[in-house]
């Protein structure tokens, strides 16, 4: 059985979600965090106010992806990739617009 050495869960992201320069009507993100261990991933939604928090992140490479709907159902996505480091407080803001083509209005 092999040790493996696991860098301290300590890390914060943090941020707020518009689309099209308001509150989107639902939100996703999706956080995957690879580590020596392997990938850690997990899910949240956006709050009312539009602003989302993942506690206790790892150190290590870091892909996060939202998706979201406005009240018209019109899409909107994002990715950010980066390097989360021991600690860090990461603040990441995204400003959604309408995804084009696939981006329009559902039909009622």
């Amino acid at each position: 059985m092999e040790d493996f050495e696991f860098s301290p869960a300590d890390s914060v992201i943090e941020g707020v979600v518009t689309f099209d320069g308001k509150t989107p009507e639902h939100a996703t993100l999706s956080l995957l965090v690879y580590t020596s261990a392997g990938e850690e991933g997990r899910r949240a939604k956006v709050g009312r106010d539009g602003t989302y928090r993942f506690e206790a992140v790892p150190a290590g490479p870091v892909s996060l992806t939202v998706d979201a709907e406005d009240a018209d159902g019109r899409l909107g996505f994002d990715e950010e990739r980066f390097r989360l480091g021991e600690g860090e407080v990461r603040k990441l803001d995204f400003g959604l617009t309408t995804l084009p083509g696939i981006g329009e209005p559902k039909t009622k």
